[in-house]
């Protein structure tokens, strides 16, 4: 009788959890848009940039930032910031972008936005050559976000280990009842 009751008690639980995860919005993950490339090319530098958002993080943001100087010699020695302020407001934010001995050329950083809010982005860069600031287009994140991935990776890593624990349950009340 016990074993009846809770078995329908375990499927309960079960059904509900995942109705909750299946019917709860799961937002949009990594804002509103694509991979992009940016090329400029001016005076001082050649540079490429490179904006990725992060598919299993929310709200993250990749930049790499490929530097040249006008004569497509590499860049070593700058300063790389992305900076971010968000529109029809004052909040502001940055973050520096930091090269690898093993691709000086490139600087990359990960940038996170707070949700609800357009962006604009820019690209500041100083060197010995002189300092530049590069606008890249507006990013919009439009609500909190979270990955579906994680809800069902919780999920499935809870009943894992209830659904063990009932396995061992029924079978110490097996051979304690032998």
């Amino acid at each position: 009788m016990i074993d009846n009751v809770y078995n329908k008690i375990l499927l309960l639980n079960l059904l509900i959890s995942i109705f909750l995860y299946s019917a709860i919005s799961t937002g949009i993950v990594y804002g509103q848009f694509d991979s992009k490339i940016y090329e400029f090319k001016d005076e001082i530098y050649n540079t490429r940039i490179f904006v990725n958002p992060l598919e299993p993080f929310t709200n993250e943001i990749r930049f790499e930032i490929e530097l040249y100087d006008k004569a497509n010699n590499l860049v070593k020695d700058a300063t790389v910031k992305v900076r971010s302020s968000k529109i029809n407001s004052n909040e502001t934010g940055w973050a520096y972008a930091l090269n690898t001995p093993s691709a000086k050329h490139l600087y990359s950083t990960i940038l996170s936005l707070p949700p609800n809010g357009s962006w604009n982005l820019s690209i500041q860069i100083m060197s010995s050559l002189g300092e530049k600031t590069y606008a890249v287009d507006e990013i919009t994140i439009k609500k909190e976000t979270r990955s579906a991935l994680g809800g069902w990776i919780f999920m499935g890593a809870h009943l894992f280990i209830v659904g063990g624990g009932f396995v061992l349950w029924k079978q110490s009340r097996r051979i304690r009842n032998k």
